[in-house]
């Protein structure tokens, strides 16, 4: 990916994290709903890729948070700890 492509998402990232906006940026794509081949499309909405960068950044925030404060005793969901 070009230099100039990485450094415009970058900066879209960080709008989105100082502005805060209530909507996200989606792409509307649309794809078979079945194998039979009716022609029948079925509608997705697909994050943009700095939206996407955006959500990535907050669940590990909310993981290492939700992590932090579980008991010790808990150890399902935890990596490193088994049953």
């Amino acid at each position: 990916m070009p230099v100039a492509d990485v450094s415009r998402i970058l900066k879209e990232v960080v709008k989105i994290v100082r502005d805060r906006p209530i909507k996200m940026d989606y792409l509307r794509v649309y794809i078979d709903k079945d194998m039979t081949g009716s022609g029948i499309k079925r509608p997705l909405g697909v994050p943009t890729v700095p939206w996407r960068i955006y959500l990535h950044m907050l669940n590990a925030v909310l993981v290492w948070w939700t992590i932090k404060n579980l008991p010790v005793e808990q150890h399902a969901y935890q990596p490193g700890k088994g049953t």
